[in-house]
């Protein structure tokens, strides 16, 4: 903040900004910016940029909140002050279902929390892997965050569509759950290690 403050009171022409949205390492892996989004928008147009350019997740389909960020960045770029309750509401609801939607809400709240009470000096990083946040793997924060997208899905169960979206939005958390589990499990001294691979695999298909 201190150099680009800095810059600007010696710069005083058209300046682009280049943010990043995303975690680049491993794109499904939950990064909890969403508070962050609009008030980093206002503080680069109040110190007075003049373009901004938004990195987000390009490399892949269905990373972490990857359709809401592309949804809530596109309007704050037009307008940083619209009301952020409203365009979560109207994506939320309109994307995941209004049944699933309460639901979506308590998981960003949930994920939100663990972040905020974490110990690292550094909360969210764009080039952190899973090892580098291991209250990722806190059994407590994986149950209640998985029981919330599976609660999810169940409340618009007869709506492919609407299924579908909260299915692939529970990504990370099943991402991080496989990659817990392969950690446990050692195929060259457990003969059943392959089949229970399969069965814990099947239950996020």
């Amino acid at each position: 903040i201190r150099q680009i403050e800095g810059f600007r009171k010696i710069f005083k022409g058209p300046m682009l900004v280049w943010d990043y949205t995303t975690n680049f390492t491993e794109y499904l892996l939950p990064m909890a910016n969403l508070p962050v989004l609009q008030p980093n928008l206002k503080y680069f147009r109040d110190l007075g940029v003049w373009y901004m350019f938004e990195q987000g997740n390009h490399g892949g389909w269905h990373g972490e909140f990857a359709e809401l960020k592309g949804w809530l960045i596109s309007r704050w770029l037009w307008d940083p002050d619209l009301d952020e309750t409203k365009l979560y509401r109207r994506f939320i609801e309109g994307y995941y279902g209004k049944a699933a939607a309460p639901y979506i809400y308590k998981y960003i709240k949930l994920l939100n929390e663990t972040i905020r009470n974490s110990t690292k000096s550094q909360a969210v990083g764009i080039w952190n892997t899973v090892s580098d946040r291991p209250e990722y793997f806190d059994d407590a924060f994986l149950k209640n965050a998985a029981g919330l997208w599976d609660v999810a899905e169940a409340a618009v169960k007869d709506d492919t569509e609407k299924s579908y979206n909260v299915r692939m939005g529970a990504l990370p958390i099943r991402y991080i759950q496989c990659l817990k589990y392969a950690k446990t499990v050692n195929p060259t001294s457990d003969a059943q290690a392959l089949e229970k691979g399969r069965e814990y695999a099947r239950k996020f298909i």
